[in-house]
């Protein structure tokens, strides 16, 4: 995975990208980096159309709810984006600094729209006096209303540069480090949404969360009983792990990778759970683990749930076949454990092999090879493994399409194919 991150921002009802290339599947915003890194953000009350090129697989914007004739509606919530400087440079007599001081709901909303709506916006308001203050005793108060708005206005501060991310985790980290430590949800995602943008390949930021003891939280987070914080822990885990990446062996030990795997059953936290695991699986001990605690399994079953889908979740799919992949190739044994799985593994490659995007015909090429190649390797029964499930015929014609594929401009030839065997 590439450490050029993204960062998520909050906006209004519609939680957002910061840069631009979203997809919407099942209700929820999708957006691919040209690294290929993959975000998943919840959609709320408004609704985005984008379409996705099936040639390159890059996803691009085509319209937004509201829009008439190629025109951009623009709606109150907007336009209040673009007044933070009037808030916080220019105040008007009904909507003044004070007021948030005062610990005013409707000033705190806006600021956070005006952070999501540019970047630029995050050096206005940390050079104004005491605003940064007044956000922090905004979380720190007894309104819980007021409490989450302030959290959800740090998701957005954090979108600014290294420097930036320092200043609000030194003075904010410890308040974010407490409330994921607390049992409210409705604080403990926001909280940790802001920490992984923090994080996002800020090293300074990273050794600073951990000495305020981040990393405790985030694992004891994987044990919450609600999705949208099981999917901030692994976002903000992601971003940490990536950047401190020799943390990774110190911090996984059996117990988080066993709540990680558990968690891949969780529809709305399937993508960031899936990065997660890849993150793990690119150290070769901890491939032990991931398949000691049954990563083998988990992991077809949801492929097999995806693929069997209408639309499949390629952003979903895709970290899990790479750690399917990078634990077949790390552990003795686990190619022919794979192979056990013989109609399951048909029918999830086949699916892969058939689909529309480049990337995934490729890895799943990849993890053909290496399934094959290291059951073959490893003993005389591996061999006789192979043979016997007739695995090479029985996918001979999908690999062959895929392959065809790579020279051509669409997708492979197929007919009314939608992953159902």
């Amino acid at each position: 995975m590439s450490k050029s991150l993204h960062k998520r921002l909050f906006l209004c009802d519609l939680e957002v990208d910061g840069e631009g290339n979203f997809f919407v599947h099942d209700k929820k915003v999708y957006r691919v980096d040209v690294y290929g890194t993959v975000s998943s953000l919840r959609l709320k009350e408004r609704a985005t159309l984008f379409e996705i090129d099936d040639t390159t697989g890059l996803i691009e914007c085509v319209s937004f709810a509201g829009e008439e004739n190629g025109k951009k509606e623009t709606s109150s919530d907007e336009s209040a984006a673009r007044s933070l400087h009037e808030i916080l440079i220019k105040p008007k007599p009904s909507l003044k600094l004070g007021d948030l001081k005062n610990k005013n709901l409707e000033t705190l909303q806006r600021i956070r729209l005006g952070l999501s709506n540019s970047t630029e916006n995050v050096t206005v308001f940390l050079n104004c006096d005491g605003a940064l203050y007044s956000l922090l005793g905004c979380l720190t108060s007894h309104d819980a209303s007021l409490q989450r708005e302030a959290a959800c206005t740090l998701v957005n501060l954090a979108l600014g540069t290294e420097k930036q991310c320092l200043e609000v985790c030194q003075k904010a980290g410890v308040y974010l480090v407490m409330y994921m430590s607390n049992t409210n949800p409705d604080l403990q995602d926001p909280c940790a949404w802001c920490i992984g943008n923090l994080c996002g390949t800020h090293v300074s930021v990273c050794n600073l969360l951990r000495s305020q003891g981040v990393e405790v939280c985030l694992v004891n987070l994987l044990q919450s009983h609600s999705p949208h914080v099981l999917q901030s822990a692994a976002y903000a885990l992601v971003h940490y792990l990536t950047t401190l990446p020799e943390r990774i062996r110190d911090l996984c030990e059996p117990s988080m990778v066993r709540r990680l795997i558990s968690a891949l059953s969780q529809e709305c936290a399937v993508v960031e759970i899936g990065w997660c695991l890849f993150v793990l699986s690119a150290n070769q001990e901890l491939c032990g683990f991931l398949v000691d605690q049954g990563i083998i399994e988990a992991a077809f079953t949801v492929m097999e749930q995806l693929i069997n889908e209408q639309n499949m979740n390629v952003f979903a799919v895709t970290p899990i076949v790479r750690v399917v992949m990078n634990c077949v190739g790390a552990v003795p044994g686990t190619a022919v454990q794979v192979c056990y799985r013989s109609e399951q593994f048909v029918r999830v490659t086949k699916a892969l092999l058939y689909s529309s995007y480049p990337h995934l015909r490729n890895e799943t090429i990849h993890l053909i090879a290496n399934v094959v190649n290291a059951a073959t390797e490893e003993s005389l029964t591996g061999q006789c493994i192979v043979d016997d499930l007739s695995l090479r015929p029985r996918l001979e014609s999908a690999v062959r399409s895929a392959l065809a594929a790579k020279f051509t401009t669409g997708p492979p030839e197929t007919t009314n194919f939608h992953g159902v065997m």
